[in-house]
């Protein structure tokens, strides 16, 4: 019994010593630790999720383990799993088998997700909502008779936040516009542009170009989902904003705007306050998973490109079925087969009877098809999933330090492979750098700096890029460049483009030769491009800008998860 206890109290001792090795987290760390979280694609843990797989020629829904013939029954128990129900959540539900006893489930095709979190992460909300609110309003519109419009679109586009996190809209009070009035003379008057802290009243200032001023809330909201966590009850600063704009209990609002050179001044003020301390989860509500259902799932995305070449996956019973050019397909090779026939070049009569194809007249309970996705060339083109993967495997981890290293050695080696990654996406062959164009760059860039002229000068033989960024965003020009060209380029067009004259000069398919230099000035880098031969010829625009291929599409839309 003695030599028992002994053994019993090492035991003892031993665990308390491992235990005390392992790294704790400093409790001021852990309060803030679970606010945000370092990047997007991992924004929230526990993703919600049903996964809908295509095993055969039948799609099957899986969820937290379990898979489901019928998608009433998967969505069923992802709305339990994720409830605040105590019920022990591990149990077999209604409909679910395991994986291991699904025939062919090993060869399963993953099709869509419906995942709470990534949805959010995209955000699909706000662009949606400033083109609903605004377009074809520009600044003399709005303001007119002293920004009314402005003001009717701002309250507006703050109500369908609001209205999308589940709380009732604001209601404009004369009184507390004309207190908004005041507080913008008096900041104007006495050049104090500070907030003064009540304990009644909330507020929100923004001064912003005059050109601008129906972009503040979609620029505000745009860094606030995907990035604000959900989870969070304490005032966080960087989103003080929008928390105040979207808390549940504030039930008035007053604003008014004020004109001051090129300057529009705002101001907001809300009743009752908001930003509590400890009553955030109570005010500042989820997306809801319904909302989510609708942005994601059952709805059709926004088309912002005419023709759009599409094949449309339907359930219909426990099927899927494919559907391109009115007819309906089982075998979703022979969909995208007739697909690629349709959208090709040969002059065959197109609106035949393709092989596997039949009239959707002719299926039994197609009435009552359920959209589950779709490959859609110009919608993938248009979310633009290809800049961000790029900047990703060439810049991750670069700094302005290493990239200046060696007269911007690593820069201009970036920079080359990133255009090639660009030309590469649109089928054209890399640009091969060549030393005596490398040297002309050079020359060209100090000539520049000491003339003080940035114009440049037009060539018959060699085409040319000029860029100037501040030093710690050399390696995003790229980037933003062609953030402004997927889904905004029409890959249609045949002419000269001011607009895209830049990212057309580096796809050009006729250019073979490249050289690049960069030269640092102050703390602007000036970075010049000289191209060979010369791009950005009038008529010949659709032989050098070619199409991102239809194999690059399906890659990155029907088979393999959405890049968020």
């Amino acid at each position: 019994m003695k030599y028992l206890l002994i053994t019993i109290q090492l035991i003892i001792v031993f665990i308390f010593f491992i235990n005390s090795q392992t790294p704790k987290t400093p409790l001021i760390k852990r309060r803030f630790s679970w606010h945000t979280f370092p990047t997007r694609d991992t924004f929230l843990e526990d993703s919600k999720k049903v996964s809908y797989y295509l095993v055969g020629a039948r799609v099957l829904f899986e969820c937290n383990g379990f898979v489901f013939t019928k998608h009433k029954k998967a969505i069923d128990y992802y709305n339990l799993i994720h409830s605040n129900t105590s019920i022990k959540k591990s149990f077999k539900p209604a409909g679910g088998i395991r994986p291991t006893r699904v025939p062919g489930y090993d060869k399963k095709y993953k099709i869509n997700e419906y995942d709470y979190n990534s949805v959010v992460v995209r955000n699909p909300f706000t662009r949606k909502i400033w083109k609903t609110i605004w377009y074809g309003c520009y600044y003399y519109c709005l303001k007119a008779n002293n920004f009314k419009l402005l003001k009717t679109g701002l309250l507006s586009e703050i109500n369908h936040y609001r209205k999308l996190h589940g709380s009732r809209a604001l209601v404009e009070v004369s009184h507390l516009d004309q207190a908004a009035r005041s507080c913008i003379n008096e900041k104007i008057a006495t050049n104090d542009y500070k907030l003064k802290n009540s304990k009644k009243f909330g507020s929100v200032y923004f001064a912003t170009y005059k050109t601008n001023i129906n972009l503040i809330l979609k620029d505000l909201f745009d860094r606030f989902f995907g990035y604000y966590n959900y989870g969070n009850n304490f005032f966080l600063k960087k989103f003080e904003k929008q928390t105040l704009m979207l808390w549940n209990r504030t039930t008035l609002v007053g604003l008014d705007a004020f004109l001051r050179g090129d300057i529009v001044h705002i101001l907001f003020i809300f009743y009752s306050k908001g930003n509590i301390d400890g009553e955030y989860r109570k005010n500042i509500f989820p997306v809801s998973d319904k909302v989510l259902h609708i942005w994601h799932t059952f709805s059709t995305r926004d088309n912002f490109l005419e023709d759009s070449k599409k094949v449309l996956y339907y359930l219909v019973g426990t099927k899927v079925l494919f559907e391109c050019n009115s007819f309906v397909f089982t075998k979703h090779k022979n969909a995208i087969n007739y697909y690629n026939l349709i959208h090709s070049d040969t002059k065959m009569k197109k609106n035949f009877k393709p092989e596997g194809g039949i009239r959707p007249s002719r299926v039994p309970g197609y009435d009552k098809k359920i959209k589950i996705n779709e490959y859609d060339y110009k919608s993938v083109v248009v979310r633009n999933p290809f800049t961000k993967k790029i900047w990703k495997s060439i810049w991750s981890g670069c700094h302005y330090y290493c990239l200046k290293a060696n007269n911007f050695r690593l820069l201009k080696a970036g920079l080359l492979s990133e255009i090639n990654d660009y030309r590469k996406l649109h089928g054209v062959y890399p640009l091969v750098e060549v030393p005596d164009l490398n040297t002309a760059a050079l020359s060209c860039i100090k000539e520049k700096i000491v003339k003080n002229d940035y114009t440049l000068k037009n060539s018959k033989k060699f085409g040319s890029v000029y860029i100037a960024a501040y030093k710690t965003n050399i390696n995003f020009i790229l980037k933003d460049l062609f953030d402004t060209f997927f889904g905004y380029y029409s890959y249609d067009n045949n002419y000269y483009l001011k607009k895209f004259e830049k990212q057309t000069q580096m796809l050009w398919k006729g250019s073979k030769l490249v050289g690049l230099d960069a030269f640092l000035r102050g703390d602007i880098v000036h970075i010049f491009f000289i191209f060979y031969p010369k791009g950005n010829t009038d008529g010949e625009y659709r032989k050098n800008i070619p199409r991102i291929s239809d194999r690059v599409i399906q890659m990155y839309n029907s088979f393999k998860r959405h890049l968020n």
